[in-house]
């Protein structure tokens, strides 16, 4: 039997998220959660950004400066809570290696982000 890790993530309501890590990922998703995250693309990038799904200007100059600063520095952030009606929206660098010498790197970067999304009340 495969050996199985878990994460669980509660929202500002109590509710929370399981994502189970196996050889087969499964996840389900059965509450409504206060933020979203997703990679600081804002270029309609060939498919690869989802931003502009969550976001109500497609055009906006400070989500472009904040994604930009993301990506600078490497870190996750919010945008600012006006960007979205339905979302807070948590954008995270974008990372183009999944080099192994880069785990810990790559495991700290998650775990900010689920700090930060954690912190959401609404």
């Amino acid at each position: 039997m495969p050996e199985i890790d878990e994460i669980r993530i509660r929202d500002a309501h109590s509710k929370a998220l399981s994502v189970q890590i196996t050889d087969s990922i499964e996840l389900t998703v059965g509450d409504q959660f206060d933020c979203v995250t997703l990679s600081a693309r804002y270029d309609h990038g060939f498919g690869f950004s989802q931003l502009f799904r969550f976001v109500d200007d497609k055009e906006s100059k400070e989500i472009q400066a904040i994604c930009d600063m993301a990506n600078a520095e490497v870190v996750p952030k919010f945008l600012h809570p006006n960007v979205s009606k339905k979302w807070r929206v948590l954008v995270t660098p974008v990372i183009k290696s999944n080099e192994a010498q880069y785990a810990d790197f790559y495991r700290q970067l998650m775990l900010s982000v689920i700090e930060q999304a954690q912190s959401i009340a609404v």
